[in-house]
């Protein structure tokens, strides 16, 4: 076939042009032409090929071969060297055509299809049409058709490309799936080669026919065949049914016929015969016998009128006639015993006679058997049966629980040979067996019997079967508990395990009407039924209940004491209170007595809440006292076994008591004791004796301890007790009391009160130890101001005799005889000492102290405390020194000569202060050589006080003013003395020229402040000689000062000068004697402010107080003068 590449067309020129290119060897080149259009395919040729063209024309109705003779020019068939060649047609415009077309050339391509073996309706399985197509010449491309024919109709096919080169071989494949017998019959396979071009012709090929031939199924076709029963009995009639059920369409989807034919091995030949689907075919047997029992065939196949179509297979079905063998007469068994024990041997005995019959009409057999209740065989027996009597026997021997039962002799008549008939029914003929249960055990109860109302009561009942061979089956122990009215109580039953059983029954809170006998019995059991239970064995307890007794009696003594007298009258009344008991359901009785021999007794029934006894004693002595008891107890009217109940009782005391006795007689002792003393207590008393008593005799210490005690026999007589405390110590000091009484050996006679008689022993705590006393600082005397410490110490030392807890007290006195310190110690012999401190001390202070100590007991009165011992110490106070007194000479010429006359003239002022706090009396003496000349006292208003006193004959003697302050009731202060002495009196010149000294210091304001005078604050001497020539003088002035507040300085100066010229000295010298005197500094500041009148209550001393210049000024309060002065001064 040729392939156009391109077709160039021109109707102009009436020429047709042709390209072509060739690649394979081609025979024609076909070349679809009309007048419109041109279809051209391209063919390759291969190179160096020859390629025939040919021009076809369409005429409408297929292709034609364009000739020669239509007046065209074609080009002649050329040999191709080149790749392509131009083909020219050249015609005249046509109006007709006929069409030219070649046939495939395929003679050597073949199509098969297998053989079709025998199937049935219902296979799958797959057939296929094989084709081979080889190359053609020239080699082109062509399109395969294979079709599979089925009577004539295409019923599958398949189309495929076949390629220019080489061989081919496509199949088609046919598959069948649940063969139907409508599809046997004759099948082909048909094979067509062609082009996709109009002016080539198709070539065909057919294989050769196969038949298919198809076999009815039978498979899914059932046989409904009837009789159906199991068997049949002799005499009857059989209907032999059998019907063939309509197979299933889908697969025989034909019309088919069933051929059925009953037959059999005994009595029955029939030939096939059509029936309908679901038709029976009956056959029917009349009067059978036992000869016409066995199998009966239903034989049956399916059949078409197709030839394609191949009959069924035969099929028979067995329907089995089975025929059963009539029962006989019932058996007979020899009669047993009502119940056999273990260990007997039973016979067991049966006969039976099977009668004769036409319808058994075959050798049968005689089956004997005997079974046991588990329908076990225990002997059998099978013999020809003959008409006649067959007996069997079968002997139990030693027999045991598990033999008892029930025993069946059963017979059937079977066949001999023929399976198809049944054996009789079993003829049946039972007896029981019945054993029973030995049993001698006796149940075992506990042996406790008495119990109390109210208790819970457990009665326990105990048995144990022993094991047995005979015992081989499953028994029951069983156990009860009666009551004496037979009522059951409590019941169990276990399965035997020979372990044992206990069975209790338990009376709760239990009451009286509970009392009585209790009965456990037991035997043994089984379930089954043909094993007699064992004989009933039995014990018993009985139960006692003692009736309860919670009540105590009451009882009362009328008139109630603690005791009684003598010639008392008392009732006794015992009252019994039994409450109700639910527990007490039975009559009782309330049962009273007084267990003493004297009294009665009381029974009444106990039907009320309470009862009441009473018994009375009259003119009470002394043996009828002791101890009453009543005692009552509940019984029961009728019951033996409800046991009466305890007896409660309860008692008194009468108690009668003995008369005391007159007060006992102590001897006197001394008002008090020292330790150490022996002292002994003496005590007496009698007592009138009525009775056999005792006397018991006892010295008691304070704390009621007996220190000592005596008991004898009274009889009527004086008796005596004595207690000696040896060597006392403090804490004998107490209070003793002799006191007896009157006993008797009967517990219930009280004994008699005591009497007593008491006295004081009186001890004395000794002390002789004087009390220390220091003073601190320790001084003779003591400035006014001071601080004076007191101390007074003691210590007591440890004594056995001090025994008690004792006090150290420590007091100290002033004269006054006032109390100034006090204290009081626990004495631990480590001593105390007590201080007392006068601060600041007064002229008031000055006096006598005294430090009194001693010691007392600290809580027993009866220790007196001891002596008090004491020391005095004497307080001096003096006056810090005051103002020198002044001295002056009547004489205005201080020079004086021997025997001359003079006055001299002593002031002194004592300024306030705080410590004078008494009266004062100022003292002023004239003294000469220590011997008082004239003294005057006066009493102290801090004014100037003076005195004078007249010298008379001068002579070189010391003269000396003293004064001091005295207390004016008494000398509380040591005079301060301030004296001012002059020797050598015969220089009088030396004593005016002192004196104009002094009186020009004055005039100056000299005055020394803040000073500590001193007894000779100036001293002024003038020595003598009797030489006239060699008189010397000296003249000294000392200064001694003590400041407090301030330093002041102080100088001293000496002039010597020849005794002979100082009397001229003195009167041609005066002036410079002024000028030598101003030449000393003036040793104090100016203090006119600390002076002042508002300062001076802030000044403790008057002449202690600040200079000006170096004072503590303090802000001043408004209103309040001198409130910004203080007596201080800075300190640098």
């Amino acid at each position: 076939m040729t392939n156009i590449v391109s077709l160039n067309l021109s109707n102009t020129s009436q020429q047709l042009e042709c390209h072509i290119t060739t690649n394979t060897d081609i025979n024609t080149t076909n070349t679809d032409i009309n007048s419109t259009n041109t279809d051209i395919n391209t063919t390759n040729t291969n190179i160096n090929s020859i390629v025939n063209a040919s021009w076809y024309r369409d005429n409408g109705n297929g292709n034609r071969l364009v000739s020669d003779n239509e007046g065209v020019s074609i080009l002649p068939i050329v040999s191709v060297t080149n790749t392509s060649f131009i083909s020219t047609l050249r015609f005249n415009p046509i109006t007709l055509s006929t069409p030219v077309s070649t046939l495939v050339n395929n003679s050597r391509d073949t199509v098969s299809m297998p053989v079709l073996n025998e199937y049935t309706a219902g296979d799958s399985f797959n057939v296929a049409c094989m084709i081979t197509a080889y190359e053609l010449s020239p080699s082109i491309a062509t399109k395969g058709t294979v079709n599979s024919i089925y009577n004539d109709s295409i019923i599958r096919s398949d189309v495929f490309n076949i390629g220019a080169t080489g061989s081919h071989k496509p199949s088609l494949n046919i598959p069948f799936t649940n063969l139907k017998l409508s599809q046997s019959g004759k099948y082909i396979c048909s094979y067509t080669r062609s082009m996709n071009n109009l002016f080539v012709q198709p070539s065909e090929l057919t294989s050769n026919t196969s038949e298919l031939n198809i076999k009815i199924s039978t498979s899914n076709i059932s046989l409904v065949r009837s009789p159906k029963e199991s068997y049949y009995k002799v005499n009857n009639s059989v209907i032999l049914s059998c019907k063939v059920a309509e197979p299933d369409p889908t697969l025989v989807d034909v019309e088919t016929t069933a051929m059925v034919k009953w037959d059999s091995s005994n009595n029955i030949s029939q030939q096939y015969s059509a029936h309908s689907y679901n038709e029976y075919l009956n056959h029917t047997l009349n009067n059978i016998k036992l000869s016409d029992a066995g199998e009966y065939n239903c034989t049956y196949y399916l059949n078409s009128t197709n030839p394609y179509i191949i009959p069924s297979d035969v099929r028979t079905e067995v329907t089995n006639v089975t025929i059963k063998i009539p029962s006989g007469i019932k058996a007979s068994i020899t009669p047993l015993k009502s119940h056999y024990s273990v260990g007997d041997s039973i016979d067991l005995v049966c006969s039976v006679t099977y009668p004769d019959s036409p319808l058994i009409d075959i050798d049968t057999n005689m089956n004997m058997q005997w079974l046991n209740s588990s329908n076990h065989t225990l002997h059998s027996y099978t013999g020809i049966n003959n008409n006649t009597e067959h007996t069997i026997s079968y002997t139990i021997n030693n027999v045991s629980l598990s033999d008892a039962g029930e025993y069946t002799c059963q017979y059937y008549i079977s066949s001999t040979n023929n399976s198809f008939v049944l054996p009789s029914d079993n003829m049946r003929a039972s007896t029981n067996v019945f054993i029973k249960i030995p049993n001698e055990e006796i149940p075992v109860i506990s042996n406790q019997s008495v119990y109390d109302a109210g208790d819970d009561i457990t009665l326990s009942c105990s048995v144990t079967y022993t094991r047995s061979s005979f015992i081989d089956v499953d028994t029951n122990l069983a156990l009860q508990w009666f009551n004496s009215s037979n009522d059951t109580l409590n019941s169990s039953t276990i399965i035997n395990n020979n372990n044992g059983h206990t069975l209790t029954y338990t009376i709760s809170n239990a009451r009286l009407s509970d009392a009585g006998q209790y009965t456990c019995s037991f035997f043994i059991n089984s379930s089954n039924p043909h094993i007699v239970n064992s004989n009933t064995t039995s014990n018993f307890i009985t139960v006692k209940i003692k009736i309860p007794n919670d009540t105590t009696p009451y009882i009362l003594v009328h008139p109630s004491k603690s005791y009684y007298n003598v010639n008392d009258n008392i009732t006794l009344s015992c009252i019994i209170h039994y409450p109700t008991d639910h527990l007490i359901d039975v009559n009782t009785t309330v049962n009273i007595q007084w267990l003493n021999d004297s009294l009665d007794s009381y029974t009444e029934l106990n039907d009320q809440d309470q009862h009441t006894f009473n018994s009375t004693i009259s003119s009470l002595n002394l043996t009828d006292a002791g101890n009453y008891t009543c005692s009552f107890f509940i019984s029961a009217l009728m019951n033996i076994n409800i046991i009466r109940s305890e007896a409660n009782d309860n008692s008194t005391s009468i108690r009668v008591k003995i008369p005391k006795g007159e007060n006992p007689s102590v001897n006197q002792l001394k008002s008090y004791y020292s330790v150490g003393d022996n002292i002994t207590l003496t005590c007496s008393a009698t007592y009138p004796s009525y009775i056999a008593t005792n006397m018991n005799m006892q010295w008691l210490n304070s704390s009621t301890h007996t220190l000592h005690s005596n008991t004898s026999v009274n009889t009527n007589t004086k008796h005596t007790i004595s207690y000696t405390i040896n060597n006392v110590s403090l804490s004998d000091a107490k209070e003793y009391t002799c006191q007896f009484n009157i006993s008797s050996n009967n517990s219930f006679v009280l004994d008699s009160d005591y009497v007593n008689d008491s006295i004081k022993v009186f001890i004395k705590i000794p002390n002789d130890k004087i009390p220390v006393i220091n003073l601190i600082p320790d001084q003779s005397e003591y400035i006014a101001g001071s601080d004076i410490t007191l101390s007074c110490s003691v210590t007591y030392p440890y004594s056995s005799y001090i025994d008690v807890d004792t006090n150290l007290t420590l007091q100290w006195f002033n004269s006054s005889n006032h109390t100034l310190n006090s204290s009081t110690i626990i004495n631990n012999n480590n001593g105390h000492t007590l201080t007392y401190t006068i601060s600041n001390a007064r002229l008031s202070d000055a006096g006598q102290y005294i430090c009194f100590f001693f010691v007392n007991a600290t809580v027993n009165n009866d220790v007196i405390h001891s002596e008090t011992t004491s020391s005095v110490t004497n307080i001096t106070v003096m006056l810090s020194r005051g103002t020198i007194p002044s001295i002056t000479i009547s004489q205005n010429d201080p020079l004086f000569g021997v025997g001359s006359n003079a006055i001299l003239s002593c002031s002194v002022y004592y300024a306030y202060s705080s410590f004078i706090d008494v009266d004062t009396t100022v003292h002023i003496e004239w003294k000469h050589n220590g011997v008082l000349l004239e003294s005057k006292s006066t009493r102290n208003t801090f004014t100037n006080v003076s005195l004078d006193y007249r010298l008379s004959d001068i002579n070189n003697e010391e003269y000396t003013c003293e004064s001091y302050l005295s207390a004016t009731d008494e000398a509380l202060a040591v005079p301060v003395v301030v004296g001012f002495i002059f020797f050598g009196i015969i220089l009088l010149v030396i004593i005016g020229v002192i004196a104009l000294i002094i009186c020009w210091l004055k005039i100056r304001g000299l005055k020394p402040s803040g000073v500590k005078e001193s007894k000779e604050l100036y001293t002024f001497s003038r020595e003598l000689t009797k030489e006239d020539t060699d008189i010397t003088e000296t003249y000294t002035l000392t200064l001694t000062e003590e400041f407090l507040y301030q330093n002041v300085k102080a100088t001293a100066s000496t002039h010597k000068r020849p005794i002979n010229s100082f009397p001229s000295f003195v009167k041609s010298s005066k002036k410079e004697i002024e000028d030598e005197y101003e030449d000393i500094e003036t040793l104090a500041p100016s203090k006119s402010d600390s002076i002042a009148k508002s300062h001076a209550l802030k000044n403790r001393f008057q002449n202690i107080s600040p200079f000006d210049d170096n004072i503590v000024p303090l802000v001043e309060i408004k209103g309040q003068e001198g409130s910004n002065y203080i007596n201080a001064s800075y300190v640098s």
